[in-house]
């Protein structure tokens, strides 16, 4: 039996009556019944491998998928399993929870004001003490103050008195944002949402990437001891939770959403264990401003994006959103942008939302932001998925409502990564999953030689894109839906 493991995190929608299946977990592989699955499983399946049911060297307890053949499949079944121990094993299910933009709007005695460069300093000290304010260090360099509020001043009176006085230019809340996501189950031939984008075809012409490309992932962390990123290269990060150098993935709400997401862009691949990534030779560099709890503040976010450009970044991936926009953040988006590098966001899961506002979230909505949708297992915008004027793009992000090709799996991205705990293959559903095709695929175009550019990169994302609903761009798909295969061909052969 396949290890189940079902989460759904849709935004603020209420989960579906019934839910998934609770499936027990089973330990698969252990061919000696010693109670683990370790060296001696694999010498046992090295002695038969090859071998077929009339054959002198076919081991039926070798043969874990009962098909006749001692083969890769069987192996992949060990190499899933490996380490694993009986009493690791458990029942997990549905999580009867509802994750996403649950929390509140902004930091409660926070606020972002931006002085005007010809504010005399002086002017503006007085003016911080008279209010009672006083800055806040950060660790990266800003050209905005992060202010801490005196007790008893709330948040909007603040930003109304600082936007008041003729030195500031704006004052705005420290705005949180929020992932947005949801998980479940396990291999490659599950992950129909590569074959979606033609991304077997797309090897064919870049296999992997190169490691001098190197993708930002602003989240929850990477967790880089999950199995399926044993070959996976990284490139040092920081977290701007808990201010050190270890950017971690501890969870967003117990969920590795980073995880998740690093892991679509690279997970190891091609290593006879797991699952796939897009552009699986390339670096990440984690960038953690997500808490176990409660959303990212806009002030981390700017820090994350100002260290990922500082530090080397060509692309940065956010697969987070909110409905304001900000000062600071756009400000902070445009210099990245002018830098060259290419900036890509999650469209927000809003779509089928009372409230929804007919575009998609913030940062996805800036000019200089790659804004992308999500598409389910038949090519339709998910059911979730928000679009508007400002989406550029749509890419898988999955359905876990349905089973639409029958493969006994619910139609979700599929990656390695970890709930409550727990590490295994999970089945997602959101617009921070299609978010990570485009990131990857991107990479994949600055491997093959496409300029440090993005609106080069931006240009044939959009252009090679399959034209899906009214005929040229629309609000709902965008330009299309990705196409990694037409974004690379013609560029070259570069294995």
């Amino acid at each position: 039996m396949r290890k189940i493991v079902g989460l759904i995190f849709i935004g603020l929608v209420l989960l579906l009556p019934g839910g998934l299946k609770i499936l027990c977990l089973s330990l698969e592989g252990d061919i000696d019944n010693s109670g683990k699955v370790d060296g001696q499983d694999l010498i046992l399946l090295g002695r038969a491998f090859g071998s077929a049911e009339d054959g002198e060297r076919y081991d039926p307890a070798c043969d874990l998928d009962g098909d006749g053949l001692v083969d890769g499949q069987d192996l992949a079944v060990v190499g899933m399993n490996f380490g694993r121990s009986l009493e690791d094993d458990e029942e997990i299910g549905v999580i009867d929870r509802v994750f996403g933009r649950s929390g509140p709007p902004y930091v409660a005695d926070e606020i972002i004001v931006k002085f005007r460069e010809d504010a005399d300093p002086t002017d503006v000290g007085d003016f911080m003490n008279e209010e009672g304010g006083s800055a806040i260090p950060t660790h990266e360099p800003v050209d905005f103050t992060l202010i801490q509020l005196p007790e008893g001043m709330d948040v909007p009176t603040a930003v109304s008195i600082y936007n008041q006085n003729p030195d500031v230019e704006f004052a705005e809340p420290n705005f949180y944002r929020y992932p947005a996501f949801t998980p479940n189950d396990p291999f490659f031939r599950f992950q129909w949402h590569f074959t979606q984008i033609n991304m077997e075809e797309a090897w064919d012409t870049q296999r992997g990437g190169s490691s001098d490309v190197i993708a930002a992932v602003i989240d929850s962390g990477i967790r880089q001891s999950l199995p399926d990123f044993a070959g996976t290269r990284f490139t040092p990060g920081y977290d701007f939770v808990d201010n050190d150098n270890n950017a971690n993935d501890e969870g967003s709400d117990g969920f590795g959403h980073g995880s998740f997401v690093g892991g679509v862009i690279a997970q190891t691949t091609n290593n006879n264990f797991g699952v796939a990534g897009i552009a699986y030779r390339i670096r990440l560099m984690p960038l953690r401003v997500f808490p176990r709890t409660n959303g990212a503040r806009v002030s981390d976010i700017i820090q994350a994006i100002n260290w990922a450009v500082g530090h080397g970044a060509d692309i940065i991936n956010m697969s987070f959103g909110g409905p304001s926009g900000s000062n600071a953040e756009s400000q902070a988006m445009n210099a990245a942008y002018q830098s060259g590098v290419t900036l890509v966001a999650a469209a927000g899961n809003e779509g089928n939302e009372d409230d929804f506002s007919g575009d998609v979230d913030y940062p996805a909505r800036y000019d200089v932001v790659l804004a992308v949708g999500a598409t389910d297992a038949n090519e339709n915008l998910a059911y979730y998925s928000s679009y508007g004027p400002n989406l550029d793009i749509v890419a898988p992000g999955g359905d876990t409502r349905r089973d639409t090709n029958g493969d006994g799996n619910v139609d979700g991205i599929l990656q390695n990564t970890f709930y409550q705990g727990q590490t295994g293959f999970f089945l997602a559903q959101g617009t921070s999953f299609a978010c990570p095709h485009a990131v990857g695929v991107a990479a994949l175009l600055l491997s093959q030689g496409v300029a440090r550019d993005p609106d080069a990169i931006y240009t044939i994302l959009r252009s090679t894109a399959t034209d899906l609903g009214a005929d040229g761009r629309d609000n709902r798909f965008g330009y299309g839906l990705l196409d990694a295969r037409a974004a690379l061909e013609g560029l070259g052969l570069n294995h």
